[in-house]
């Protein structure tokens, strides 16, 4: 499945936003994303790519995200931690 949710102005990704779903493809690029919480994606089934694309996140933890492939063009990244 793919799920694509761009262009809402949404800024906060919660904890288990997506929790037990098969998706392939997640974007959520275009909105006004600032915050991540670390356990966002967590029991995501399948994902293989995430694009958080012109979003407007400064800080990100890699270590908590899986072997996917992840977009993060035109994002204000200052920390990753």
């Amino acid at each position: 499945h793919m799920i694509f949710i761009a262009n809402r102005k949404y800024q906060i990704v919660p904890n288990y936003a997506f929790n037990q779903m098969f998706i392939f493809i997640l974007a959520l690029e275009n909105n006004s994303i600032e915050l991540i919480e670390e356990k966002a994606f967590e029991n995501i089934y399948n994902l293989r790519r995430l694009n958080l694309e012109f979003n407007k996140i400064k800080e990100l933890n890699p270590f908590y995200l899986n072997s996917y492939t992840l977009s993060l063009k035109n994002n204000r990244i200052e920390i990753l931690r």
